[in-house]
């Protein structure tokens, strides 16, 4: 049984819990920051796990309907999106308080908020679309399921997987295709090299060296500087 709900659960949860905090950063300036960080942590974290939870099927088992179902549930959640505005709110109404106004907290503020765009634009796939790719996966499941799939059809639900190759996941990608895919199995291997290379690309904006995690613990550790 998928995680997924699970996951949609406690986002949902975390996502509560800030709702209305930016007006009291003014009170609680570091406190409230602090608190706001650790969120944006746990909400990636559980965002990176969802996405995994969403290619799982596909990855390991080359199941694309149910990847294209929970790809689907993943989209219409509101509380990531949500959550991150919030964040946001909070860091961008702290640089305007007295205990952030050295420039050095300001860069740290501002890397936190770059790497967090990074990460959405990553995670939400943004260069593309999360509704246009929700499409794309379900007309490739279409496809793939049909017992007397057409090449043409098969090539039409290829031609987005491989046109967001390129730039996209620019640095995950390794795939050695030989023209389009012509049969059923060939459009789900493609889609499994685009789910994983999605998969990674998300893991690397969060986790990298100079990832989101990485900003957020520069930005911690300025409070007792």
């Amino acid at each position: 049984m998928s995680d997924l709900i699970e996951i949609f659960k406690l986002v949902k949860e975390s996502v509560g819990s800030l709702i209305g905090r930016k007006q009291v950063v003014a009170e609680k300036s570091w406190d409230e920051v602090v608190t706001a960080l650790d969120k944006l942590s746990e909400l990636t974290n559980q965002h990176v796990k969802a996405v995994a939870e969403v290619t799982g099927p596909l990855v390991s088992e080359g199941n694309l309907s149910e990847t294209s179902r929970r790809y689907s549930q993943l989209v219409n959640n509101p509380d990531f999106p949500q959550g991150y505005d919030e964040i946001r709110g909070i860091l961008v109404a702290a640089r305007t308080l007295p205990n952030f106004n050295g420039a050095t907290i300001q860069n740290h503020i501002q890397i936190v908020l770059d790497e967090l765009y990074r990460f959405q634009y990553a995670v939400f796939t943004l260069s593309w679309d999360s509704y246009r790719v929700a499409d794309a996966v379900v007309e490739a499941a279409r496809v793939a399921t049909s017992q007397e799939a057409p090449l043409d059809d098969i090539a039409r639900a290829s031609e987005p997987f491989i046109n967001t190759f390129i730039g996209l996941f620019q640095e995950e990608t390794n795939l050695n295709m030989k023209g389009t895919p012509t049969t059923r199995e060939a459009l789900i291997w493609l889609v499994q090299q685009w789910a994983h290379s999605w998969q990674r690309h998300v893991q690397r904006t969060l986790y990298g060296g100079q990832g989101l995690n990485s900003a957020i613990a520069q930005l911690k550790m300025q409070r007792h500087a």
